[in-house]
């Protein structure tokens, strides 16, 4: 017998388990993925000088939304 079915006997419910689930582990790693992301977007501009442009297509499109892709591809993993 254990600890948890002592506590079923008793009528108490069983302890919530605090992980979050699958949901918590997608928005964590699309967060990470996206701070990754955008520290990375601030690096190549700083190496780039002042030949760096912002294009909204080119850095949203192609660096900022990857990177929450793949963050959340990480969490779920």
């Amino acid at each position: 017998m254990t600890v948890q079915d002592l506590g079923e006997r008793r009528g108490r419910r069983p302890r919530a388990r605090h992980g979050g689930g699958p949901t918590m582990a997608l928005v964590v790693g699309g967060l990470c993925g996206l701070a990754w992301a955008a520290g990375l977007r601030g690096f190549m501009a700083q190496i780039a000088g002042s030949e760096s442009t912002v294009d909204w297509a080119g850095t949203f499109g192609w660096i900022l939304l990857p990177g929450i892709g793949v963050g959340a591809l990480l969490g779920w993993a």
